[in-house]
């Protein structure tokens, strides 16, 4: 007997009674968008006694019960399944594993934290054509992204290197941008171990799985870095400005990193700033170390999401036609300020009061709100 998917049976069974994401969600006190999640198969595996609370409130009958729980990997002690015919008999397969397949991620995200899970990514295709475009042949490009506070630059460094494992992504989401492996290094300088030259670049090899650790002198591990890197390889650098301020990394480390840029083809570098290049190399004027990396990068400038693609990451929520135009006319197309609004829409009951609250909150995000007035 061919199992039938827990979806499929939420949404068969809820409709039945007339019931819906509002209230089973009030009833088994949870998130209205866990209830949507569950009838769109975004959770393979909830939570056991949440699926026998709700085969209760949608007056299951013992057989309904234990394909329900079954199909939710749940197991029903006090009931039987049905006898099998003997043609279901011989149909019947056991895979070796009832294990259910682990739950995916929230997607969209609704968290103001940067995203790090590839299927909770949208958008951006210009920007990323661009950007990879920069790799897809040896000597690779530099590249710096820059927009205001916010805006998704970490969240876009974190796609870069995550989406090419296509088992973390949405269905028929893209990752077919560049064809041969890369290596892809991160790097935060707001991490203490980004703060000296020697431990940057002794983190740089570690996550390379170079040797890193016989030398103190980060010119000897520079050589290291350009005698050993044999395929692609990008440095993804986040907050290139703070790095510019730490008084150990001055003038000769950044000429240095040029020089590295320059002379391995296939080492490439992309940063991301609050500020333009300009704004970058005055900045480092006033700091008393001009630095000569500033003038190798091409700039790619991020903004809110298009429309369409805005429009896309409301479609994977619960939201009705008319809550996620508010949504969409009040965010601006910020992938944050979505994520926020989406967030106090999907917790709250319902009635006009989040609406209120989600003016109130996006309001903490000026930069966002100012550029695009």
């Amino acid at each position: 007997m061919a199992q039938v998917k827990f979806a499929e049976l939420m949404k068969k069974y809820m409709q039945r009674e007339d019931s819906n994401d509002d209230d089973l969600a009030r009833q088994l006190k949870l998130r209205r968008e866990t209830i949507f999640r569950w009838r769109t198969g975004g959770i393979k595996s909830p939570k056991c006694d949440k699926v026998k609370k709700c085969a209760q409130i949608l007056r299951l009958n013992p057989i309904e019960r234990h394909e329900f729980l079954m199909a939710a990997g749940c197991p029903d002690p006090d009931a039987k399944p049905p006898a099998l015919t003997p043609e279901e008999q011989n149909t019947t397969t056991n895979n070796g594993s009832n294990m259910p397949d682990n739950d995916g991620p929230v997607v969209p995200a609704t968290t103001t934290r940067p995203i790090i899970h590839p299927a909770q990514f949208f958008g951006r295709e210009d920007q990323l054509e661009r950007i990879f475009g920069a790799w897809k042949h040896v000597p690779l490009e530099h590249v710096a992204v820059v927009g205001p506070k916010r805006s998704g630059k970490t969240s876009l460094l974190n796609y870069l290197r995550f989406i090419h494992n296509e088992k973390k992504l949405r269905d028929r989401q893209r990752h077919d941008w560049i064809k041969q492996e890369y290596n892809w290094v991160f790097v935060d300088f707001d991490n203490v171990h980004m703060r000296r030259p020697e431990s940057f670049l002794r983190c740089v090899l570690k996550e390379l799985q170079l040797p890193n650790d016989k030398s103190d002198d980060w010119t000897e591990l520079a050589e290291i870095l350009e005698d050993n890197i044999k395929k692609p390889t990008v440095i993804l650098m986040d907050n290139i400005e703070i790095g510019l301020q730490l008084p150990d990394l001055d003038e000769q480390f950044w000429g240095h990193m040029r020089s590295l840029g320059n002379n391995i083809s296939k080492l490439g570098f992309c940063v991301t700033s609050r500020k333009s290049l300009d704004e970058l190399e005055k900045l480092a004027e006033e700091l008393n170390k001009p630095s000569p990396l500033i003038n190798v990068f091409g700039d790619i400038e991020l903004g809110p999401l298009t429309e369409a693609e805005a429009r896309e990451l409301l479609g994977c929520t619960s939201l009705s036609k008319a809550d996620a135009e508010w949504i969409l006319e009040n965010s601006q197309c910020w992938p944050v300020l979505l994520q926020v609004l989406c967030r106090i829409r999907l917790e709250s009951e319902e009635g006009e009061d989040w609406k209120k609250e989600g003016l109130e909150k996006i309001e903490r995000y000026p930069d966002l709100l100012d550029s695009s007035q």
